[in-house]
């Protein structure tokens, strides 16, 4: 079966290397895969392990398992949301050494899963790690407090990369757009239609104009007005930022990637699916284009309530967003 070809937990390096599988330095250093002490990551005991008292003698990290036994490495890829993040993972799941498993903890959002119990975090992450089915498994958290971080309220963001580290996610990516405006316009007309990804070859469909209520805007959890929602998205990205390089650096682990929309998605995604196999020492692999943008327009053709939109953002530093 294709897992076959890929080494599985409880083999070496050497292994690996012998099955024809060129496998980046990251993913397997120099000496043996269970003590990677140059790396700073760490041995997370289990609640019932004897030596869990002399957790600090240990500088290990033992890999994740996925199906059939494969050792699997974790990508967390963090976002705002429409920023690109689906053509991505479309891009990167058709490499042959990632799996992109999209947005793990959406589905327990309560507009999806109700008033069920949502499970904990280590559950979903188990179960993320157990369902990979290829050496590489890349998973997106949205942001905002209002978003996946509403989940678990009280548990702040060095509990996320702690859950995350411990369940083998030893690479962080931050994914950013940074024009909100269009991005909230962007929110606001898939939660209209109900369409948030298109098809590359449906053609657009010419769509009423957006009213913008100002005052009251719905995101995730929380209902904010238009400049706080601006707010929002540039301090959470950019605490999210100081947080995860602190986090990292403490762990002596790499520094996240930082994509940003503009740059390496909006007008070429392609541009963003090469930067980050390069970043993790994958060969690059063809891949197809599956996606397109949904409201490429002007804002002024986008949103019906354009005069309004002007007046509060102009006297604002985001002024810049109504041009973009």
């Amino acid at each position: 079966s294709p897992t076959d070809r890929y080494t599985l937990a409880g083999t070496s390096a050497g292994d690996g290397c012998s099955a024809g599988i060129r496998w980046p330095s990251w993913l397997w250093p120099e000496g043996s895969t269970d003590r990677i002490q140059e790396r700073g990551l760490r041995h997370v005991p289990r609640h019932d392990d004897q030596y869990a008292s002399q957790c600090d003698l240990f500088d290990v990290h033992v890999p994740a398992v996925g199906t059939a036994g494969l050792r699997v490495t974790g990508v967390a890829t963090w976002h705002e949301g429409r920023c690109g993040s689906s053509v991505l993972g479309a891009l990167l799941n058709q490499h042959s050494q990632i799996d992109a498993a999209n947005e793990i903890f959406s589905r327990y959002m309560p507009r999806r899963w109700g008033d069920k119990p949502v499970p904990t975090m280590p559950d979903v992450l188990r179960q993320a790690m157990a369902e990979a089915s290829k050496p590489v498994l890349q998973i997106e958290i949205k942001s905002l407090r209002a978003q996946n971080r509403s989940l678990y309220p009280e548990l702040p963001l060095e509990h996320w990369f702690d859950q995350l580290l411990a369940h083998g996610f030893q690479r962080q990516v931050i994914l950013h757009r940074r024009n909100g405006l269009r991005r909230l316009v962007s929110h606001l007309m898939g939660q209209r239609s109900g369409v948030f990804v298109q098809s590359a070859e449906e053609p657009l469909v010419q769509r009423p104009l957006l009213f913008i209520d100002t005052s009251a805007i719905q995101e995730g959890t929380e209902t904010h007005d238009l400049l706080h929602w601006l707010d929002l998205y540039a301090t959470t990205h950019q605490q999210l930022v100081e947080a995860l390089q602190q986090f990292c650096g403490a762990q002596g682990l790499p520094a996240p990637l930082q994509l940003v929309y503009e740059e390496s998605l909006e007008a070429d995604p392609q541009v963003a699916y090469r930067q980050l196999c390069v970043w993790l020492e994958l060969e690059l692999e063809p891949v197809t284009l599956l996606h397109r943008r949904i409201n490429p327009e002007p804002l002024p053709q986008l949103i019906a309530n354009w005069e309004e939109i002007c007046g509060l953002v102009e006297p604002t530093p985001y002024a810049w967003m109504l041009a973009a």
